[in-house]
């Protein structure tokens, strides 16, 4: 019997920025992700955010 041992490591790196937002509806019990969404500038992300509904959250990070 054959006994092998691999190690790989990965290393990357971002050049680039981009946005995600994730819509949280919370209710009296429980919350649910409701969408998650990517974009590649602040504005679009931001436009996006005002559009949702009343009701839901909307969490907007730099990645």
């Amino acid at each position: 019997m054959m006994n092998m041992e691999v190690n790989i490591s990965v290393n990357i790196q971002a050049t680039r920025k981009f946005y995600k937002v994730i819509v949280i509806s919370v209710g009296l019990y429980e919350s649910d992700i409701v969408n998650e969404r990517h974009f590649a500038d602040r504005d679009s992300a931001v436009a996006y955010t005002e559009t949702l509904p009343a009701g839901l959250i909307s969490l907007l990070m730099e990645v």
